[in-house]
């Protein structure tokens, strides 16, 4: 009777196909570029989604190694133009001012701390 060790009935085969490393490496390059703000981590969720079993590490090593950095979405800032409406009204604008001191204006900000805001004047 033959001995065998316990770890060799859960023996399995290790390292991975290469074919599949190269279709998951046009997947991933593919999802990519339909989101190129994603990270590996949301690259990883869209493969789950997909219905692919990947660990994150591979992923991120994948898009490394093929420099598929994400770009930062840059946040965009709404100004007002004038256009619409003016979001503070400017209410010296007919004025016809006659002396040095007859109109005062002021800067006021806001900044915000942990317990609410303070303002900047």
């Amino acid at each position: 009777m033959v001995r065998l060790a316990r770890s060799s009935y859960c023996c399995r085969a290790r390292g991975r196909r290469r074919d599949d490393e190269a279709e998951l490496e046009t997947h991933v390059e593919a999802i990519c570029e339909r989101g190129p703000a994603y990270g590996y981590r949301r690259v990883t969720r869209q493969l789950e989604r997909e219905g692919r079993k990947v660990d994150h590490k591979r992923v991120a090593r994948i898009m490394r190694e093929k420099d598929l950095q994400a770009t930062a979405q840059r946040r965009i800032v709404l100004t007002s133009d004038g256009a619409v409406s003016a979001p503070f009204p400017d209410v010296a604008r007919d004025l016809a001012l006659t002396r040095k001191t007859q109109l005062w204006v002021a800067d006021l900000t806001s900044i915000r701390i942990v317990a609410g805001f303070v303002f900047l004047v």
